[in-house]
């Protein structure tokens, strides 16, 4: 598995990505699950504006760019993780994007959250854009600008179903956890160039899927 992230603005942003509530720059194992460092200060993937990143998996060293996959577990070891893994994280795909500045300055953010995309689809998200102080009026979605757009955009490309206002996939395909592949080698990319970048602690925008729940 593989993420593609783009950066469809005109400034430089970073972007701190986790699966099961670990950092997909795991060199350090940084977990949202540690509560005493804040996810501001995790590293974090700067992305470039109008270019496109891809993410194959858990970065394990920045000096090689060893990464290992992000694959599916088998549905038995997945119910035995899920047991034993952190209610606010696992089974979640989440994104939080920094900036130079916040879009609104003068919005009081409001409390961090999750916005679930399963529980109501058709608000999923509004209340993304709501946990982070913004008005859904005020978001850019793309060209057209529509968030009916955008809905209908999300589950057409990954061939989701309404069912009962939650998404779930077509019938007779399973979902499963996620797990980092650990025992096959990591694939070496490249040493990985650091950047510093400056940026405001209040993330621009964040995103939070529910993939995997009993």
């Amino acid at each position: 598995m593989t993420f593609t992230l783009e950066n469809t603005t005109t400034e430089r942003v970073a972007v701190l990505l986790c699966i099961n509530g670990l950092n997909t720059i795991a060199v350090d194992n940084e977990s949202l699950d540690v509560l005493d460092k804040p996810r501001a200060k995790f590293r974090m993937y700067v992305l470039d504006p109008g270019k496109k990143y891809t993410i194959p998996g858990f970065l394990r060293s920045a000096d090689t760019g060893e990464t290992n996959q992000i694959i599916g577990a088998a549905q038995d070891v997945a119910d035995q993780m899920y047991d034993t893994m952190n209610p606010e994280t696992r089974g979640k795909i989440q994104m939080f994007v920094y900036g130079k500045q916040a879009l609104r300055p003068d919005i009081t953010p409001g409390m961090p959250g999750d916005s679930l995309l399963g529980d109501d689809p058709l608000t999923a998200l509004d209340d993304a854009f709501a946990s982070s102080g913004l008005a859904t009026s005020e978001k850019s979605l793309g060209k057209t600008r529509s968030l009916t757009a955008a809905k209908s955009s999300i589950l057409a490309r990954t061939n989701l179903k309404v069912v009962d206002r939650k998404l779930s996939p077509p019938q007779g395909v399973k979902r499963t956890l996620f797990q980092e592949e650990k025992s096959r080698p990591s694939t070496p990319g490249g040493k990985v160039e650091v950047v510093k970048f400056e940026y405001d602690e209040q993330p621009l925008d964040s995103l939070v899927v529910t993939y995997y729940a009993k």
